[in-house]
Parts: C-alpha cells; sequence; structure tokens
C-alpha cells in the first residue's frame, strides 16, 4: 500500500475545506434583497451575467403584511452596466397586484438605482403607484427566513 505524501495529504485536506466553506457560504447568503418602500426578496437570486437573464422568484414585505409572492424577470445589459428587474407581486388581503421596476446600476453600490411601481389598485383601478428615490441592493443582510 502506497502512503500519501505529506503535502498531497495537506492539499487534499484544504481543498476539502474550500469546498465546504464555500457551500455553507453560498447557502447562508443565496438571497438577494432589494429595500425602498418595502424589501423585495429574491429566493436564491443573483445578479445574471453580461446580456443574459434569469427569473425572480419571491416574496415582499411592507405594512401591509406579508409576506406576499412575487415572480419576475432579471436582465444585465450586454455592456454589464446595470440590471433592469420586473416583479409582479400580489397582495391577496387588499386584492390588488402591483409591478414593479428597479433599474440598478453595476457594480451593486454605484449610481443611483431607479425604482417605480404601477398597479392593479382595488377598487380605484390602474394607475402609477409610487416611486421611491432610495433604492438599496445586495445579499440580504442579515439572511431573512422563508416565509
Amino acid at each position: 500500500m502506497r502512503s500519501r505524501s505529506p503535502s498531497r495529504l495537506a492539499f487534499i485536506v484544504m481543498l476539502a475545506s474550500i469546498i465546504e466553506v464555500g457551500a455553507l457560504n453560498l447557502a447562508a447568503g443565496s438571497d438577494f434583497c432589494i429595500t425602498n418602500i418595502e424589501t423585495m426578496v429574491g429566493k436564491g437570486f443573483h445578479v445574471p451575467p453580461r446580456g443574459k437573464c434569469k427569473p425572480w422568484l419571491g416574496y415582499t414585505i411592507n405594512g401591509e403584511g406579508g409576506p406576499n409572492s412575487g415572480t419576475g424577470t432579471a436582465c444585465t445589459a450586454a455592456d454589464g452596466s446595470h440590471v433592469a428587474i420586473t416583479v409582479t407581486t400580489m397582495y391577496p388581503a387588499s386584492a390588488d397586484t402591483i409591478f414593479t421596476s428597479i433599474t440598478l446600476p453595476l457594480p451593486l453600490g454605484t449610481g443611483t438605482p431607479t425604482f417605480s411601481e404601477t398597479g392593479l389598485v382595488a377598487p380605484t383601478g390602474y394607475g402609477l403607484f409610487r416611486v421611491s428615490p432610495t433604492t438599496t441592493a445586495g445579499p440580504c443582510n442579515p439572511a431573512l427566513p422563508a416565509p
């Protein structure tokens, strides 16, 4: 039986540790939060690469109760300058449906994000709902529990 050299064994142990820590970090920080008038949580969401889109699946927490489920799409510009996110959120308690449009400059934390919402607000109908000049986005910190 051949014995392993100490350097090879050390490499294997180090590689296993890196994989374990990486998996823990991904599991702990896999949600993405957008905070303005409310907090929108994308479960397991990460900004897509340049020129790509990916689904947004999550929920919204606000003063009207919740969590309220939301789905949509996020697309990063081909030049990597921003990501545009659109989400439709249902509010069963009030029978409202809200359409949110968010543009986040990339890299995150640079520039000024834009945020606007329109909605089918019962019973008044469709119209501009609200605009927020202060929007922050990034990994949820602290991580929020699933509803």
